[in-house]
């Protein structure tokens, strides 16, 4: 039977109506009578262009949510490429009070034999069938306190691919930035880095614990000196971790970073992981095993400075969504949240591999350190990383399991949130995406600004465009 969509949005522009549907990410200028037959709540007798607007997804017959369960099934088993993610270290020179990962001042570092038995385990990974392209992730702790680990394995990396006839990986780096010198950025540019991703968390610069854009006198702080130089080797992308400490601050960090050029950035909110995700009991709960989670000290820090999902969604409509029709980088992250996904991420696709100091081998970076949160290790090659219990709960996951997310308007814009607290926390909350809370005004602005200049066709009144 047809049915409307239940992913359908609608703008009002002056040249009509123009319809969205977030399961195809598909923009679409409707006629007045198709736009009034798909906002209307009667039965659906009859409509113009019916093929047209079922392959643009405001129109369906069966069940929806099968379709979009069939394509994040069907992704799971596409081996073509492999992500990486290393760790050489999970040391760092800062002290962060939110940082996931707890204390780092015992980090442990990735040592000679580890490097070796992690390339052959990354060997084994390309020689399966069907691969044909990787991508590596340089992570920490703070990845550059082992900066000859990052350039040595890098160089082995591309010479595996050379030697199994595939393309170099492409490889980034996440670092605070405070070690990423000129000579480093070049160093990590010749062995085939391209990218880094560096956060601020502060207006000033204060010692280990503030990641501020300036110094106290007002000039550009050590790490903003650094990223300024890097851009001549590498692309630069700068995220602001936003908590309720500096939510003041924000506007004038954007604006200091803008007066050097830098306006490729985008923020995520400081959360208490352990303490949003609580589950209603402990049974199956791995991230107890380092004993931060349990330290009243350390929880009560980053619950001080939480925000909650529906202040960050405020926050960042007000200064990353608002009034952006005319800034390239803002606008492009904009149409980037109404391109419906096929998985949240690597770990529930099923080809993320993280590889920590010591070895362990996760699907998901909040496991990185946590042995009881892995599937493997790269010194029991013998022992396959799909037979364990680590990796069943993997494999077993799927969102739609959780009335929450089946049954959201959001949902192929998300595709659940992250796992990780699902699979290894019990959380009694849904890790819903911003998105949730202003999908109409994203598909205002998208709507207002987008450009519908096709030709008209012999067939049907619509124009159409797509989001992705």
């Amino acid at each position: 039977m047809l049915q409307r969509s239940q992913f359908n949005y609608f703008v009002k522009r002056e040249d009509g109506i123009l319809g969205y549907n977030a399961r195809t990410g598909i923009f679409a200028l409707l006629s007045d009578h198709i736009a009034g037959t798909l906002q209307s709540s009667d039965p659906i007798k009859s409509v113009k262009s019916e093929k047209e607007l079922t392959n643009m997804g405001f129109l369906h017959n069966g069940d929806e949510i099968d379709q979009i369960i069939s394509i994040f099934e069907d992704e799971r088993h596409q081996a073509s490429r492999v992500s990486l993610t290393i760790l050489p270290t999970l040391a760092c020179n800062f002290s962060c009070d939110y940082c996931f990962q707890g204390d780092h001042s015992h980090g442990q570092f990735m040592s000679p034999n580890t490097q070796e038995a992690s390339l052959r385990y990354v060997r084994s990974l390309l020689e399966e069938e069907g691969r044909s392209t990787f991508d590596c992730t340089w992570f920490g702790g703070e990845p550059l306190l082992a900066k000859e680990t990052v350039i040595n394995m890098s160089r082995q990396l591309n010479a595996l691919a050379e030697n199994l006839g595939l393309p170099c990986p492409d490889m980034k780096i996440i670092t605070n930035g405070t070690l990423l010198t000129p000579s480093t950025s070049k160093d990590l540019s010749e062995v085939g880095v391209s990218f880094a991703q560096i956060s601020f968390d502060s207006l000033v610069f204060k010692g280990k614990h503030k990641r501020g854009v300036m110094d106290v006198n007002g000039d550009p702080s050590i790490i903003l000196k650094n990223i300024i130089d890097a851009n001549k080797y590498l692309t630069i992308r700068v995220r602001i971790n936003v908590s309720t400490e500096n939510l003041s601050e924000v506007p004038e960090i954007i604006s200091y970073l803008g007066k050097y050029g830098i306006e490729n950035i985008y923020a995520e909110r400081v959360f208490a992981h352990e303490n949003e995700f609580a589950s209603n009991d402990d049974s199956g709960c791995t991230v107890g095993s380092c004993g931060d989670c349990r330290s009243e000290d350390v929880s009560r820090i980053k619950e001080s400075s939480s925000l909650s999902r529906a202040d960050y969604a405020s926050f960042e409509k007000e200064h990353f969504l608002e009034n952006i029709s005319d800034n390239p980088v803002k606008f492009k992250d904009l149409v980037k949240k109404l391109v419906p996904k096929k998985h949240f991420c690597g770990a529930t696709l099923g080809n993320m591999h993280v590889i920590d100091p010591a070895g362990f081998i996760s699907r998901c970076w909040h496991s990185a350190g946590s042995p009881a949160e892995a599937m493997a290790n790269v010194h029991k090659l013998h022992l396959s990383d799909n037979a364990s219990d680590i990796a069943r709960r993997w494999r077993e996951f799927t969102p739609f399991a959780y009335p929450a997310c089946h049954d959201c308007k959001v949902l192929p814009l998300c595709m659940g949130g992250c796992s990780h607290p699902r699979v290894f926390m019990n959380a009694a909350e849904p890790p819903c995406d911003s998105i949730k809370h202003h999908i109409q005004f994203c598909v205002d602005q998208v709507g207002s600004a987008i450009d519908l200049r096709l030709q008209n066709s012999a067939n049907t009144s619509e124009k159409a465009t797509g989001a992705k």
